[in-house]
């Protein structure tokens, strides 16, 4: 009866998360051009709408409404998975250990501390928007660069082609940040 009662417990679970796809945007791209730096660089967990931290994907079907693509979920927390990708990145980009992500302690004082905020980054009438702004503040002598980014991409509604487009636009804003390093 135990065995018969776990079983069903079991096929209900398997059932329940039946059909749904999992996606990630934490691995980071190849930059395409490598330079040296001897800066420290610190990285703030990048911020992104509250949407997004329920790790649902969403669609907007309005300016002022989403929807839930029923079946695709992010695999990982995005404010999370986003700031390694960018300290991965810019690690390649850079070919520096020295970027690293906060809290750094005091041995491991930046340079230069980034802040990034996703104001945007969803998928609306098949294009794919992702608008966000920086901040680069050097550390030794308080100067502070800021900076806006704003991209769109035309897209399917399916949800890997919503995510490979993420993916694209996310690497742009990874490139853009590094120029400005």
């Amino acid at each position: 009866m135990k065995k018969l009662i776990l079983t069903s417990i079991f096929a209900i679970l398997l059932a329940s998360c039946g059909g749904k796809e999992y996606y990630l945007l934490s691995i980071s791209s190849n930059p395409q051009i490598v330079k040296k730096t001897s800066k420290i660089i610190g990285i703030q967990r990048v911020a992104i709408p509250e949407y997004l931290y329920k790790r649902y994907i969403y669609v907007a079907t309005s300016s002022s409404k989403i929807k839930i693509l029923s079946s695709a979920i992010w695999a990982e927390d995005l404010d999370k998975g986003l700031t390694q990708r960018l300290i991965s990145f810019l690690q390649k980009k850079f070919n520096s250990a020295n970027i690293f992500s906060y809290p750094w302690g005091a041995t491991k004082n930046p340079n230069i501390v980034v802040s990034l905020s996703i104001t945007k980054f969803i998928s609306e009438n098949s294009i794919v928007y992702l608008e966000a702004n920086w901040k680069l503040e050097n550390t030794k002598t308080s100067q502070i660069k800021t900076n806006l980014f704003r991209a769109s991409i035309p897209t399917s509604n399916k949800a890997e082609d919503i995510v490979e487009k993420m993916n694209i636009l996310f690497t742009k804003l990874e490139e853009r940040i590094a120029i400005d390093l």
